[in-house]
């Protein structure tokens, strides 16, 4: 990653990070296995009606991943274990992509914007323009993506150039459906994310397994890579997790 976002492995933030960067590439790489097994079934012609014709020469060497796991079980406590059969959800998402993509690109944004809040809302400072900024962004996050503003700020709301005001009720922070207006952009939300970070005290010491903010361990101590079955306050963080 980019040194803007380098995010602090001892601090809240970081693990939601890489859970939205899994959940967005996930989605588009479901995407792209369906295109390249169209391509493959059309004998290697590429369907023009879905690349626009400056994507088409990038696409004529692309292959897909195999799949590890063909399909997985979401266990159940109030009955039998649910089969998600990935090859049905690239399905899925090829037919009916013009009603899924804005809310795949969205929702998992949200989803990072609430978790983030919420482990850090202890230390908000109702004084500071960036915290109140962050907390409206977190409501509209959670009321479907839209401001929920119902009286005048008593103080500026900025940050960086933005600034949230009262007449903003009801509009969109993402794209709305016509994708005519967006406020904030995924990387906006990622440096908003960054300052806030700044701003909040690191996890206990313990939480890391004795290894530092950067992942280095003790000196001259080489980190242990966590194993499948850690639990996850013993997992030393993966020192190439983050470049």
């Amino acid at each position: 990653m980019k040194p803007d976002f380098l995010f602090d492995r001892a601090k809240p933030f970081y693990p939601f990070i890489i859970g939205y960067f899994a959940a967005t590439h996930g989605y588009n790489d479901l995407v792209a296995r369906k295109l390249v097994d169209r391509v493959a079934a059309a004998g290697g012609a590429i369907p023009s009606d879905v690349f626009e014709a400056r994507q088409l020469d990038s696409f004529k060497d692309a292959s897909k991943t195999p799949l590890i796991v063909q399909k997985f079980e979401l266990q159940s406590q109030t009955g039998k274990p649910i089969d998600v059969v990935i090859s049905e959800i690239e399905e899925e998402i090829y037919e009916h992509g013009h009603y899924l993509h804005l809310s795949a690109l969205t929702t998992p944004l949200r989803m990072l914007i609430l978790s983030c809040y919420e482990v850090v809302k202890d230390e908000y400072d109702s004084n500071d323009t960036e915290w109140q900024f962050f907390r409206h962004v977190r409501n509209a996050a959670a009321h479907n993506g839209k401001f929920d503003i119902r009286s005048t700020p008593q103080h500026p709301v900025k940050w960086s150039s933005k600034e949230i005001t009262a007449v903003m009720h009801g509009t969109p922070l993402f794209h709305d459906t016509d994708r005519t207006q967006s406020f904030l952009l995924p990387g906006d939300i990622l440096r908003l994310l960054r300052d806030i970070e700044a701003r909040v005290q690191p996890l206990p010491t313990q939480a890391w397994n004795s290894v530092d903010a950067r992942g280095l361990g003790a000196a001259g101590s080489t980190p242990r890579r966590p194993g499948p079955l850690d639990p996850p306050n013993l997992a030393a963080p993966d020192v190439r997790a983050v470049r």
